[in-house]
Order: C-alpha cells, then structure tokens, then sequence
C-alpha cells in the first residue's frame, strides 16, 4: 500500500501532485506537508489495527528537501512512537530526481532510517537521472521500476534488455523489485516473467481513501 496526496480545490477541481509538489518543494512548505502525510497514514495504520485489520507495510513519499533536514529522522521515529506503529510498518520512498544532489544530511539520514528499522524503497527507477551509484551506495530496500519502462518492454526490445539487466543487478544486490503501473493481466505477466517480487497499478486497486 502506498499514501498518496490528492489536493480537491473548490473551484480549480483535482490539482495534480505533478503540478503541487515542484511548488511545495520549492516553497519549502513539503517539509509540513510530508509531516502531514507522515502523521495521517500512521494514525489509520493505528485505526486499521484497532480494527483487527492486517495491512502490509504502507509506503510514505519523502522529497529530498525533507531528506536534508537535519532532524528528519528523530521527527519520522517521534511521530511512529506517537501512533504506536513499528519501523517495519512503514516504508519510505525516494525518488531519484530527489537525491540528485545527495548530500551527506541525506545520506546520514537515510542510513539511521535504515538502522532504525525503516524500510527504503527507490521510486521511479529509470526516469530522468538513474545512476547505478545509488544501488551501490544507499541502504535501498526495494527498487521501483517506472511504469514507462513497465510498458515499454512489452514493444521495444531495448527498453527489454535494459529491464532485465536492471532486474538482475537488483537481485545480486539482494534489493526486491517493485513493477510501478501495472494496468493489464499481460503487464503482470510479463513482469512476473522477467523476475520482478511485486507490483502495482490499476490491475489491482485504484487510488482510494483510507
């Protein structure tokens, strides 16, 4: 399960994250934002449990400007204790495009989350600046290949290849695969073929609220 942020205004309708989050990054005001969603997903992960309700890890976007705060890690471990929820129920994702300038805070902080118990996944593998120093380099659980990719192998052998390279790099490293955007039965065949552990996407749920 993933905590996603969907923004409904009342006269503009559905903002996309696409168009909110440059903004909130830029801003500085994702540092609150984050926090928020940080606090809400572990308050339902508290209610699901009241309700004896077994649901698997819930994955938590962090941008890289939350990343370099320097007591971002004492603020994710003080609001799990708050909720009484443990470390392994959640998981934190980042995103490529936000460790484009990994500095030393990120990475420190990266590997406390890890020590802490925190799982880490690497988002949208693929797009933009993928660079294999980040497989090498950063205490990543889990890695998250693009739905572009997911798609693209089906028709174009190169995007294959590279899939598949990724995929097996991956697991000698000892890091899972997670196929993002899986919308077809084939999709997930396909996927499940070349070695990916799990996937995502419309084939199994759409978003949804708590």
């Amino acid at each position: 399960a993933e905590a996603l942020i969907r923004w409904r205004d009342a006269e503009l309708g559905d903002i996309s994250p696409a168009e909110f989050i440059p903004i909130a990054e830029e801003s500085g005001l994702i540092v609150g934002l984050g926090d928020w969603v940080l606090r809400e997903a572990c308050r339902c992960r508290q209610e699901w449990r009241h309700m004896q309700l077994d649901i698997p890890p819930v994955s938590i976007n962090m941008s890289g400007v939350q990343l370099r705060q320097l007591g971002c890690v004492e603020g994710l471990l003080d609001v799990l204790n708050a909720y009484d929820v443990a470390p392994a129920e959640i998981e934190v994702e980042v995103t490529e495009t936000g460790l484009l300038d990994t500095s030393a805070v990120s990475r420190e902080n990266l590997v406390r989350m890890r020590n802490a118990g925190v799982r880490l996944a690497l988002d949208d593998f693929g797009v933009g600046f993928s660079s294999l120093s980040h497989l090498r380099d950063l205490p990543i659980h889990r890695l998250k290949i693009d739905r572009s990719f997911t798609v693209e192998c089906m028709r174009d052998a190169r995007t294959l290849t590279i899939v598949k390279a990724v995929v097996e790099m991956a697991r000698s490293l000892g890091i899972t695969v997670t196929a993002e955007g899986i919308e077809t039965q084939a999709q997930q065949t396909w996927m499940q073929h070349l070695g990916c552990d799990s996937a995502q996407g419309y084939l199994f749920a759409r978003p949804m609220t708590a």
